[in-house]
């Protein structure tokens, strides 16, 4: 599995009966996809059916806050997290299409990430959640 791709799961209801789903999206694309709940979803994305389950909106993400990346205020934090991106390490393992939704300063904003992080280019794709 991706370590870009994130779940959210949620319920709904249908006639006369609640169905669980998962949206899934890649970290930094607008768009997503929306499941009805199987077990391999549970299996992929153990932590977010654990706070589902447990009546809790989304999982807490561990990492360093968007607001110490260079150039990144909470204005900013904030439509990054609109699009997926809740942590420097998420934003620094983004890739070029994740960034497009968020504007073109998007990509100033990953290299302070990875700067900040001290990441090279081949280690990006092994830190996000």
């Amino acid at each position: 599995m991706a370590k870009n791709i994130r779940a959210k799961f949620f319920e709904e209801q249908r006639e006369t009966t609640k169905v669980a789903l998962v949206e899934i999206s890649i970290i930094g694309d607008p768009s997503t996809v929306v499941l009805k709940v199987t077990e391999e979803h549970k299996e992929q994305f153990p932590d977010e059916w654990k706070a589902f389950a447990g009546g809790k909106d989304d999982v807490v993400t561990d990492g360093t806050p968007l607001t110490d990346v260079k150039g990144i205020g909470p204005k900013l934090a904030s439509k990054l997290k609109v699009n997926g991106i809740h942590t420097a390490e998420q934003l620094a393992a983004v890739n070029d299409g994740g960034l497009e939704a968020v504007g073109m300063s998007a990509y100033t904003h990953r290299q302070s990430a990875r700067e900040l992080l001290n990441l090279v280019p081949d280690a990006v794709g092994a830190i996000a959640p």
